[in-house]
């Protein structure tokens, strides 16, 4: 199935749109930690925002607890600290942020999984019947 999902990038008719669905999302997501600057009266320029999100993002690739729950907040709010940001204010925005990414991605994704599963199952059921 991951292979299968790759396989839009072999097609470059495609490729524009992928392009431009990626460019949107990682816009939204901009969005968010510029939410998150604002809710704790920290402007942040669009530099450090894409900082805080690129380390958010690549943090979470390190070998964790579930979720990445620690690995994040550590590597995240040190990078913050590191540009002047107060480490109390620097955690807090990350749990922040970390828990509106469980809300508004975590939370539909497992719905969505649990609705696949199903699916699969159904599918095994019938080639079994077959």
């Amino acid at each position: 199935m991951f292979i299968d999902g790759l396989s839009p990038l072999a097609n470059l008719s495609k490729l524009p749109s992928i392009v431009s669905l990626s460019i949107l999302t990682w816009g939204i997501e901009l969005l968010v930690y510029f939410a998150v600057s604002e809710a704790f009266a920290t402007p942040m320029s669009v530099s450090v925002l894409v900082l805080f999100m690129v380390t958010v993002n690549f943090s979470s690739l390190i070998p964790a607890a579930p979720g990445a729950i620690g690995v994040i907040e550590a590597v995240t709010t040190t990078v913050l600290v590191s540009i002047g940001i107060e480490k109390e204010l620097a955690l807090s925005m990350v749990l922040s942020q970390h828990v509106i990414q469980y809300l508004v991605v975590g939370i539909p994704g497992l719905a969505i999984l649990s609705t696949w599963k199903k699916q699969v199952q159904n599918i095994e059921q019938e080639m079994q019947n077959a």
